[in-house]
């Protein structure tokens, strides 16, 4: 049994779209549908015991007053009643044969720990000029492509929270995610995902992708702005300063005169880029600079969150 979990935070009008398209998947596998609803102030609850509802109980309804993507996830753990537990955002939406391709791939390596599907980007149709959509920008959007083969993942490649799958055994090895990472209302720590991803790794886990695993992640305008971008790419180096799973990260001074100089390094390849014209160079590069800012910033006047006990039975830890 499959138990697909969909955090959710009021997003009543993108949620309905992923949940008709969760409930329209045909599988030679029985799941659920778990959603948990993070102290959303719109019509979340009402739309959710909608679906609750309905004949079959697929859809179940679980709330989680503590904030995060972390807490939620957990929370969501804690209900499932599945063998393997996948995870989508609640925007997302779930193309047709994803359920069953996780499956078929979790038949096809039984050693899995993890299974990770393919995360396309929505883009709006006019892009800013400046914008690449086939550059290392994409990342901080949450795309991952490899490719339509099922092929093993190596560190430092991660799965991502919008469309990943763990085995139960994985999580009571290495617990669940780390609750001092991952997006919320009052944080902006992320990498919980990559972060269980490393866990998994040093335990000696197999983690897969699978690339007819698909989904769609759209990027709404508002993040495909320079400001929106800096700020992304910024608390990504302050999450990669906390160190946690990361691995060869110590917070050596020879460690942190490097990063000080890779960023003086990449602000003169910015210049050089915008002088010349060539802006999406030009913001890639400016975005590595903001990237090992916030690595200095949080290494110098940061603390370090505490990783995650592993081992702990998951289904005591979920909310």
């Amino acid at each position: 049994m499959f138990s697909v979990i969909v955090p959710t935070y009021n997003r009543d009008r993108l949620l309905a779209a992923t949940l008709d398209d969760l409930l329209a998947q045909k599988a030679d596998v029985t799941y659920e549908i778990i959603v948990v609803d993070n102290n959303s102030t719109d019509g979340t609850s009402a739309l959710i015991h909608g679906y609750a509802a309905r004949p079959g109980e697929v859809v179940r309804y679980v709330f989680e007053g503590r904030e995060g993507a972390s807490a939620t996830r957990n929370a969501g753990i804690g209900a499932a009643r599945g063998e393997t537990i996948a995870f989508v955002d609640d925007d997302v939406r779930v193309h047709p044969g994803w359920l069953q391709a996780l499956a078929d791939a979790y038949r096809a390596h039984p050693n899995a720990w993890g299974v990770a599907g393919r995360v396309i980007l929505g883009l709006p149709e006019r892009c800013p000029p400046w914008f690449d959509p086939g550059s290392q920008i994409t990342e901080y959007l949450s795309r991952l492509n490899l490719g339509d083969e099922t092929i093993p993942m190596h560190y430092p490649l991660g799965m991502l929270g919008a469309n990943m799958s763990l085995t139960r055994d994985a999580l009571s090895r290495v617990g669940l995610f780390n609750p001092d990472l991952g997006p919320a209302v009052s944080s902006h720590f992320y990498g919980e995902d990559m972060e269980m991803c490393f866990r998994i790794y040093r335990a000696g886990g197999a983690l897969f992708y699978c690339g007819q695993a698909v989904v769609t992640h759209p990027v709404p305008a508002a993040r495909l702005t320079k400001r929106w971008l800096r700020h992304r790419a910024y608390w990504q180096g302050r999450t990669v300063s906390r160190g946690i799973g990361y691995a060869h990260n110590e917070r050596t001074a020879v460690k942190v005169i490097g990063r000080a100089a890779l960023a003086l390094r990449d602000s003169a390849r910015a210049l050089a880029c915008y002088a010349s014209g060539n802006s999406r160079r030009g913001v890639e590069r400016e975005l590595a600079v903001w990237l090992r800012l916030g690595y200095l910033q949080e290494t110098f006047f940061g603390a370090p969150a505490q990783p995650v006990p592993p081992g702990q039975d998951a289904q005591n830890r979920g909310g």
